[in-house]
């Protein structure tokens, strides 16, 4: 049976008057008849649920797994290349990141931070440069990658995140990539570590799910319309940066590593995304507003994808949100049982 708003109401009306005092079914409006649900209808539906996300868990997962892993190739680099790392108020991550290129320019542009990103980075060895003044249709962290690449000339630029922290053999053997596949963009998507509780359990659903509409194979192929990048980690050449028009084309976007990796393939530019959890790792958010900031760009990928792409994605995300509301029901009617091994599986796919 289909619950109808009149039932929602009684349902609810029943939990306020004794939240403790649970029902054998469910209250139905009067106007209604039939059977009501019962705890078999809910346990059955509690297995479909974890079918079906245990289904999407191996799909993501093994779409991630698809991808190329960038393994140590070079201990040191001869290429010309810059470090770009845009930060505000990163006071807890820069040292780290700074440190994490010890024979590279490293160039923190500095987004307006009211901390002692500037000081702590300047200590660390790294040049600072000053975000430029945001004009109208553009994003903070867009001006900063623009601006930085605009105050340096080496052929090579890599974009990171500040809060991510990579192995010394990292870039050179990134950079050692990139030149033996003749590439003219690389990214990487690194190992997510640490963060709130909360965050570890959300995230890497979140990022699981960015694989539930593609193709790894798809993705890394010039023939295909799929694209995705990870914007904490991106490797351009110089060239091929300034011909897609760089940051300043995509100035607005919220999502601006799927943005440039659409240009990438619109121009027929080399590229290709990999992982490399052993290289390079990305801490997770620790506030429950950076976590909020963090599901919301996860959202507005599926603004950035072909249609198709956004209808997988959307399916996805439809599936695994159903396991919320299941393991509620499955509570309130005292099936603890079946509540507890829905949650494991949620927890471990």
């Amino acid at each position: 049976m289909i619950l109808s708003f009149p039932a929602v109401g009684l349902l609810l009306a029943h939990m306020a008057a004794d939240p403790f005092d649970f029902p054998d079914t469910l209250p139905v409006a009067p106007q209604e008849t039939g059977a009501a649900i019962g705890p078999e209808v809910l346990i059955s539906l509690a297995l479909l649920c974890g079918l079906l996300i245990v289904l999407l868990g191996w799909w993501s997962r093994r779409q991630y797994l698809a991808l190329p892993e960038l393994s140590p190739l070079a201990e040191r680099t001869s290429e010309d290349h810059v470090v770009i790392i845009p930060a505000r108020d990163e006071a807890p991550n820069i040292v780290h990141a700074v440190a994490s290129f010890p024979d590279s320019l490293v160039c923190v542009v500095d987004d307006d931070s009211a901390d002692r990103t500037v000081e702590l980075a300047a200590a660390a060895g790294a040049r600072l440069l000053q975000a430029g003044p945001l004009a109208p249709g553009w994003l903070g962290k867009n001006n900063a990658c623009w601006s930085g690449a605009q105050g340096t000339q080496s052929k090579w630029i890599l974009f990171a995140d500040a809060d991510t922290v990579y192995d010394p053999r990292f870039l050179p053997s990134l950079l050692e990539y990139a030149q033996a596949n003749s590439l003219q963009a690389v990214s990487i998507f690194p190992k997510p570590v640490g963060g709130s509780p909360l965050a570890r359990l959300l995230l890497p659903c979140a990022s699981g799910l960015s694989f539930t509409g593609v193709s790894a194979a798809a993705i890394n192929s010039a023939r295909s319309r799929q694209s995705l990048q990870n914007g904490q980690c991106l490797l351009f050449q110089r060239s091929g940066y300034e011909f897609i028009g760089g940051h300043r084309r995509v100035c607005g976007s919220v999502t601006p590593d799927l943005a440039l990796a659409g240009l990438l393939h619109i121009h027929r530019l080399t590229c290709r995304t990999l992982r490399s959890e052993s290289l390079a790792s990305a801490r997770q958010y620790d506030s429950r507003a950076g976590l909020w900031s963090g599901l919301q760009r996860f959202g507005c990928r599926f603004l950035a994808v072909p249609p198709g792409v956004g209808l997988r994605l959307a399916l996805g995300w439809s599936i695994q949100a159903t396991w919320l509301p299941v393991l509620i029901a499955l509570l309130y009617f005292g099936c603890y049982w079946g509540a507890v091994l829905l949650y494991a599986v949620v927890v471990l796919a």
